[in-house]
């Protein structure tokens, strides 16, 4: 049996967005999250919840560490919430509480890679059992991040993640603040396709009208000036990525 002191130990800094429309349910299971989180969002469909997310984003320049979703809900069901999501951050945690009738939609979720299930009606002991896992890996992939904070982008400029620094032969590279937030996003998602929309997100959140193609290719111009040649590659009508 995992121990509730052990468990909270292991949860209490991580932020998280729950998603449930049953009211009743939703408050039931606030009361047992709260005793392991002390940030929760919440959220009633799956359309409120992937704006809240994108908000969460811009106002914190980190996303939530977990998200713990139903299945069926209106606007957004749980599986187009998760897509959406991790067409956004594909790393992203994401817990799934599912009903004894979601088998067809169970598969799917599988087959896109989702790992941490939790079936209604469901005892404490599961929630522990999930929660510790999850928590587990999420504290795995943070002694990466912090090992590899510093990432070399080749034999003469590196990235330091921790004070968000470009050098050169270790000295800083001057960058304006969008063009840090965007050493951010790139690093995070490093040789990976960033698409238009997240880069959109990123550098003007709700200011969402003031971004475009336009707006955008400066930025990302003046930025591989102070890079390494050919570091950061168009991929045509969809996003960038940072190549190492």
């Amino acid at each position: 049996m995992i121990e509730y002191s052990k468990l909270y130990n292991l949860t209490k800094k991580f932020n998280i967005l729950y998603v449930e429309d049953d009211k009743k349910f939703r408050e039931k299971t606030l009361e047992v999250l709260e005793y392991f989180f002390t940030n929760i969002d919440t959220a009633s469909n799956g359309e409120d919840a992937y704006q809240k997310y994108l908000e969460y984003f811009t106002l914190n320049q980190k996303n939530y560490d977990m998200v713990i979703t139903d299945i069926t809900m209106p606007k957004l069901n749980g599986l187009e919430l998760t897509k959406k999501i991790y067409a956004y951050n594909p790393d992203q945690l994401v817990i799934v509480i599912s009903a004894y009738d979601s088998a067809d939609y169970l598969l799917e979720f599988v087959n896109i890679g989702i790992e941490h299930f939790l079936v209604k009606p469901f005892e404490l002991e599961s929630i522990f059992e999930v929660l510790h896992n999850a928590s587990l890996k999420l504290l795995k992939k943070e002694e990466s991040f912090v090992v590899n904070q510093i990432i070399e982008l080749d034999s003469t400029f590196s990235w330091d993640s921790k004070s968000l620094k470009l050098l050169r032969d270790e000295k800083e590279v001057r960058l304006t603040k969008k063009e840090i937030l965007l050493m951010q996003l790139f690093c995070q998602k490093l040789n990976q396709v960033v698409s238009l929309e997240e880069l959109y997100i990123t550098l003007w959140g709700d200011d969402r009208h003031l971004a475009s193609p336009s707006s955008l290719n400066p930025i990302i111009s003046r930025l591989k000036k102070k890079l390494p040649l050919d570091s950061i590659k168009s991929i045509y009508g969809f996003g960038y990525r940072l190549v190492v």
